[in-house]
């Protein structure tokens, strides 16, 4: 089976436990979290993702423009 990376950004752990919790129901995906737009950017230097999800306000790099340095790091 193939598996497929997920990263889920959001500030409030909540929402973020909720998200991993819900798609890991899920046995291909794998999920990863960041409580913030600069440890998400960090993690996607280092890994790739198949999907973002990514809250639009936030503290610091927003939603964004956290696309918007995503795709100076991964254009694809």
């Amino acid at each position: 089976m193939e598996q497929f990376n997920i990263l889920c950004v959001d500030d409030e752990k909540i929402i973020l436990s909720a998200l991993k919790a819900n798609l890991e129901l899920n046995p291909a995906y794998h999920v990863y979290v960041a409580d913030s737009g600069e440890r998400a950017l960090a993690m996607a230097e280092d890994r790739y993702f198949s999907a973002y999800l990514v809250d639009q306000k936030m503290p610091g790099i927003d939603g964004v423009t956290f696309v918007r340095l995503l795709k100076e790091i991964d254009p694809n």
